[in-house]
């Protein structure tokens, strides 16, 4: 069985309506829940529209879509602190301040979520016992393995999952002239 919920904008509003600066403000939000796990979808949800998305106690995810591509300008503290997800999936290649929006979503809150940029094919796998992601890399799916404590010390972020190396090695390559860290370009 599969559910699926729109969590915002709400059917009506208390205090009347929303004054808004902008449209992804009113962005729609989907909880989609299945195998006893939890994704939320928050499309480009910012400002006023998330600050009351938080406030409503939207509960806790396995994993979340980041709002607006994961943006530095999305202070993710309160949302992590809200949904609490294993998994952050950021939409898109990333561009110059991803290594910003990265160390945002990693040191927001303890324990961190494993961030996965998606620069292509992402699938994640929701099962009662876990969940997984794949990266499609050179015409086949491989898993996002997560790194050892000592490789996160080494790239520098306190809670990032591996992904964060494979994302410094392959910045700018195309999706199918990927390498993983340490085997090489």
């Amino acid at each position: 069985d599969c559910r699926v919920r729109v969590l915002h904008p709400p059917a009506a509003y208390p205090d009347g309506g929303p004054t808004r600066r902008s449209d992804n403000e009113a962005s729609l939000v989907l909880g989609i829940e299945g195998a006893g796990r939890r994704v939320l979808l928050t499309g480009d949800l910012e400002g006023a529209g998330l600050d009351r998305f938080v406030a409503g106690n939207p509960g806790h995810c396995d994993v979340l879509v980041a709002p607006h591509h994961g943006s530095a300008s999305i202070l993710p503290h309160g949302l992590l602190g809200a949904t609490t997800p294993e998994w952050v999936i950021v939409s898109g290649a990333g561009g110059p301040r991803w290594a910003t929006a990265e160390r945002a979503w990693t040191t927001a809150v303890e324990p961190a979520p494993r961030v996965l940029r998606t620069a292509g094919a992402v699938r994640v796998s929701l099962r009662r016992d876990g969940t997984s992601a794949e990266r499609f890399v050179d015409g086949r799916w491989r898993p996002v393995e997560a790194a050892s404590e000592g490789a996160k010390a080494a790239a520098g972020a306190t809670a990032s999952e591996g992904v964060a190396g494979w994302n410094r090695v392959n910045a700018g390559r195309p999706i199918g002239a990927a390498s993983a860290p340490g085997r090489g370009s």
